[in-house]
Formats: C-alpha cells, sequence, structure tokens
C-alpha cells in the first residue's frame, strides 16, 4: 500500500524515508518520520 501512495504524494524525499523504514519493520518510526518531514518541505516552499 505504501507504493500506491509514493505516486500520489508529491513529497518524493519523505516517501523514500518512509519506504526504508517500512521493511525495517518499525511502523512507529514510518508515522514519525514522514510526519516531520512533510511539515519541513512546506516551510522551504
Amino acid at each position: 500500500m505504501e507504493k500506491a501512495k509514493f505516486p500520489e504524494q508529491a513529497d518524493g524525499e519523505y516517501t523514500v524515508t518512509a519506504q526504508v523504514k517500512d521493511p525495517a519493520g518499525n511502523n512507529s518510526l514510518v508515522s514519525e518520520g514522514a510526519k516531520p518531514l512533510p511539515s519541513i518541505h512546506k516551510r522551504r516552499m
């Protein structure tokens, strides 16, 4: 399901980080890591 959101999400960097942690088996890190990344991206814009 993560791959399906990859193309929809404009933040490629955020998706990549989530995917790296997804296989690790750390669902908690995925949610926490995915939230701060998109926030920083929007701040830069």
